[in-house]
């Protein structure tokens, strides 16, 4: 049997273990929830093939993420081969995932409607892609990899969705003629010069395609414009001017054809950063 003076010295040297555990797992956690809370976001684009059961089908994916807070607009969908797509609306987030729901813009008769999404970051640095529907019994799978990287160049009141009208202007014989009015929807994500930071979307023609950065500044974005669906003229040039009541100034230019609008944002930028963890 002990004595109660070694009883007590024991009871302290086993306390001060317990302590120094304690002390050792909350400096982990506090440390985890530095990587967490400081890292860099999901905010670019993310691609890839997309497995759909019932009815069975293999399709493209394209999803592009911008900084938001819940409840607010903070990504687009682009599903080439099915020609339709839409915006996310940021419902939830935690350590590990964005929970999403989507709504189409274009594509209604060919796309199921409000899908619940939820992206899960992996350990490859890669997006787990969950679709589902309470309306269908449709479920969707995919895993995306970002086209971007995580460099920037682009002022972050640029970042986020916009939409608006389009007018192309053609001259024929010296006099300006105006073209009808068509849709365009556009994501601004990070990027660094010659690198994909965005992509474009033309409702009504069924086309669109990534965005390539040629020139950032303050209140300026010069890209090339590559179309990767659809059949829109390919290789325009697209310049965005940002005004002073918040809107955009749209310029695509090729040759001789030019078309010009105005675009709103959709997205509410509150924050400058999707709160999730690194991709690492």
């Amino acid at each position: 049997m002990f004595h109660s003076k070694s009883v007590r010295l024991l009871s302290a040297m086993l306390a001060l273990c317990v302590t120094t555990v304690l002390l050792a797992a909350t400096n982990a956690y506090s440390q985890v929830t530095s990587v967490m809370t400081d890292s860099s976001t999901l905010a670019g684009i993310w691609k890839g093939w997309t497995l759909q059961v019932e009815p069975n089908k293999q399709y493209y994916s394209i999803i592009n993420l911008v900084p938001g807070d819940v409840g607010t607009v903070v990504g687009t969908t682009v599903y080439p081969e099915l020609e339709c797509g839409g915006m996310l609306t940021l419902t939830n987030s935690d350590a590990n995932a964005l929970y999403l729901t989507e709504k189409l813009t274009y594509g209604w008769a060919r796309c199921y409607n409000y899908g619940i999404i939820t992206l899960t970051v992996q350990p490859s640095n890669t997006l787990s892609l969950n679709w589902h529907s309470l309306r269908v019994s449709t479920i969707a799978t995919s895993t995306l990899e970002l086209e971007n990287n995580s460099e920037n160049q682009i002022a972050v009141g640029f970042f986020g969705i916009w939409q608006g009208d389009r007018q192309q202007q053609t001259s024929a014989e010296g006099t300006l003629v105006l073209g009808k009015l068509s849709n365009v929807q556009l994501g601004i994500s990070k990027g660094i010069t010659s690198t994909i930071a965005g992509n474009i979307a033309y409702p009504s023609q069924n086309c669109g395609g990534d965005l390539i950065l040629q020139g950032a500044d303050e209140s300026k974005l010069v890209y090339n414009e590559t179309i990767t669906y659809g059949a829109c003229t390919d290789g325009g040039s697209i310049t965005l001017q940002m005004n002073e009541d918040g809107t955009l100034t749209y310029e695509w230019k090729k040759e001789t054809l030019l078309e010009s609008g105005t675009l709103r944002r959709v997205s509410n930028l509150k924050s400058v950063f999707l709160p999730i963890i690194s991709r690492n």
